[in-house]
């Protein structure tokens, strides 16, 4: 018998079940995972529920119309840069804005973690957060990426 076969769990008054950590590793399942439960003749199976349909290629082909001629390659992945430096450019823009007319440290740190490959949301929720005791997140990339970067504990459940 393996490890994982000897893990158990409690049912609450609620009819919730705790899943053990090791199992929601195993099969990445974090917060919000929707299970699909099915009753077998060996007990109850477990499996996450897709977020969308299956579907075929040729199920989804001709979906989004495009008016005009078809484009090129390069065609599209100029089109790609142009909106990635436009993102980039608002996202930068809109963090000074927010933060200067407050605290220009908390700007001045959330562009450093955004310049450092933080995501920009992140950075700008971390720097907000500057004097709390801690910071409570869901995302465990935030919780990472914060080591070492921030003088406020990020945890995630």
């Amino acid at each position: 018998m393996g490890v994982h076969d000897r893990l158990t769990t409690v049912i609450t008054i609620k009819g919730q079940v705790i899943l053990p950590k090791a199992i929601r590793d195993q099969f990445q399942w974090g917060a919000g995972t929707r299970l699909t439960v099915k009753n077998t003749p060996d007990g109850v199976l477990l499996k996450s529920t897709p977020v969308f349909a299956a579907s075929s290629i040729d199920a989804l082909f001709g979906t989004m119309r495009h008016e005009g001629p078809a484009l090129s390659i390069d065609d599209m992945n100029a089109a790609i840069t142009r909106e990635a430096e436009r993102r980039a450019a608002i996202d930068t823009n809109v963090i000074v804005r927010l933060l200067t007319a407050d605290d220009t440290a908390q700007a001045a740190a959330a562009l450093d973690r955004l310049a450092h490959g933080m995501d920009f949301a992140d950075a700008l929720h971390l720097a907000k957060a500057e004097g709390c005791i801690v910071f409570l997140s869901f995302e465990f990339k935030l919780a990472k990426a914060a080591r070492g970067r921030s003088a406020v504990s990020v945890m995630a459940p």
